[in-house]
Parts: C-alpha cells; structure tokens; sequence
C-alpha cells in the first residue's frame, strides 16, 4: 500500500569538519569556536532568504539535525531566530541533536 503523505522537504548538510581538528592549542580552540559562530550565522541567514523566498513558510516546519559541535550550531540558530521575533510559531520546529 502506497503512502499518500507525502511531504516535501528541504535538506541543508553542513560540513564544517576540516575546520574542526581535535589539538590542545589556544589558537585551533579559538579557530573552532569561530567556525562554528559562522555556521550558526550563515545557517540563520539562508533560514532567513528561504522564508522570505516562500521556500518555507514558517520556521516551525523546520528540523535540524545535529552532531556534536553541530548541536550546539544548531542551538545558536534557534536563539538568533527566536530573538528575532516575540511569535511563537517563528521558533524552530525541532531540533536533533548529541554530543560525542
């Protein structure tokens, strides 16, 4: 029997791995710490351009996915979305994610 609910999705993969190499040194933590700021931005600013391009109508049907680092990526574009707006159905829809 065929599934009729069918939904149409959009899916974003971020890899921002080769900046992220595990040593103890001050200056790769600090270079980590920022590729994963400029995830999160850049992630919050094409959430934006594909609402307002009617790609998604809301950011309620969206669902992020994560591992490790990338949850907490994913945790900094949920905050800069709802800070953005005081309506609830502005706020992220889910987000999956672990830690190592």
């Amino acid at each position: 029997m065929a599934n009729h609910n069918v939904q149409r999705s959009n899916i974003i993969c971020i890899d921002y791995g080769t900046f992220v190499k595990p040593s103890i040194k001050p200056s790769v933590l600090n270079s980590t710490i920022n590729a994963a700021l400029l995830a999160a931005q850049e992630t919050t600013r094409l959430l934006r351009q594909m609402k307002f391009l009617q790609i998604i109508e809301s950011y309620k049907s969206v669902h992020i996915i994560a591992h490790s680092l990338g949850a907490n990526v994913a945790a900094m574009v949920a905050l800069a979305l709802k800070h953005e707006s005081s309506r609830k159905d502005e706020m992220i829809g889910r987000i999956t994610g672990n830690q190592k």
